[in-house]
């Protein structure tokens, strides 16, 4: 916070379609353990930006940012909610390859789960890349 973004308030009705998408999200990726801000962007270069995965000086992420008119829609907060948690989950820049497998595989598992289709795929196919293990889902026992 400073001269790029200030955090804000949510009124009652964003905070309540920020409660259900952010234990959505938190229960689908557990291990995406980090603090959520709403924000008023200050700039035009942050304006452009429906949200952001702040990060310290070594990478570590520190703290996810969604711009405050997000928070209109629970569509389009989940939206931005989870490419933010795709940076946190794969430590990626927006269209690097790691980063468009992870969304690739996500959509595939949505896909399979919504038409009611098993997930077959045998453990002897790799679906790793650069250290991320698609196979092994943390969500599921």
């Amino acid at each position: 916070e400073g001269t790029t973004f200030k955090i804000v308030n949510l009124d009652e009705a964003e905070k309540a379609r920020a409660r259900q998408v952010f234990d959505a999200m938190r229960r689908e990726y557990p291990e995406v353990a980090l603090p959520i801000y709403p924000f008023e962007p200050l700039t035009e270069e942050l304006a452009m930006n429906e949200g952001f995965l702040l990060r310290a000086g070594d990478g570590t992420p520190l703290g996810i940012y969604i711009k405050r008119k997000m928070y209109r829609s629970t569509r389009w907060l989940m939206v931005v909610l989870n490419h933010e948690y795709r940076h946190a989950r794969t430590n990626a820049t927006d269209f690097s390859k790691p980063f468009e497998e992870c969304a690739d595989q996500d959509e595939g598992r949505l896909l399979l789960a919504k038409h009611g289709i098993d997930d077959d795929t045998p453990s002897d196919v790799v679906l790793a890349i650069e250290g991320l293990d698609f196979n092994n889902d943390p969500t599921q026992p």
